[in-house]
């Protein structure tokens, strides 16, 4: 095992791995994004009112796509959804694959 997800999606080149953790109402979900080899961590960044699952990559792997919905804690996910791309080069290092 290299990442602890509920689900996750893999880049089109196989370099890149995106996944999310289910979460209860109480808790916005957030997408990291993880390199196959277990070496790079990074996170999609959004604020506490967003939550987020990945939905893919663009066709070259360069960009990762994310489902995005407004959140309120104690509610979760309310409105409709939107897809974000973020390019992966772009992507904060995070601790939590």
């Amino acid at each position: 095992m290299i990442a602890n997800w509920s689900d996750f999606v893999v880049s089109p080149d196989g370099r890149w791995i995106a996944g999310w953790d289910f979460t209860p109402p109480e808790e916005a979900g957030t997408v990291g994004v993880l390199s196959v080899d277990g070496k790079t961590c990074l996170v999609v960044p959004h604020n506490a009112r967003l939550s987020d699952e990945a939905a893919g990559f663009t066709q070259d792997s360069k960009n990762v796509i994310v489902v995005r919905w407004p959140f309120v804690p104690n509610n979760g996910t309310t409105g409709s959804s939107q897809l974000v791309q973020y390019p992966i080069s772009a992507l904060p290092a995070s601790k939590h694959c």
